[in-house]
């Protein structure tokens, strides 16, 4: 009776241990399953600031040398009326 008890119970703990084992590979399995897609997440949204950052760049950079033609345009026509005007007189 004794040897036939020790096998029941070597038995369940072995069931036990390998449905565990089963569990935590499973569970291993999922986690690393859900740190892909985070990662990949992430690598998605940092291209879409980065895109976004070096848009608004873009148009800063486009306002300022828009701002700057403009201000060179002003000083051109200004340089151009005096000189009009001084060759009138």
């Amino acid at each position: 009776m004794n040897t036939l008890t020790a096998v029941v119970a070597i038995a369940t703990l072995t069931t036990g241990i390998y449905s565990n084992d089963v569990a935590a590979k499973t569970v291993s399995e999922q986690i690393r399953a859900d740190i892909e897609i985070q990662l990949t997440e992430l690598h998605q949204d940092t291209q879409r600031q980065t895109k976004m950052a070096m848009t608004k760049s873009s148009i800063d950079l486009l306002a300022m040398l828009t701002a700057e033609q403009d201000v060179a345009a002003a000083i051109f026509a200004t340089k151009t009326i005096r000189t009009s005007n001084s060759m009138a007189e």
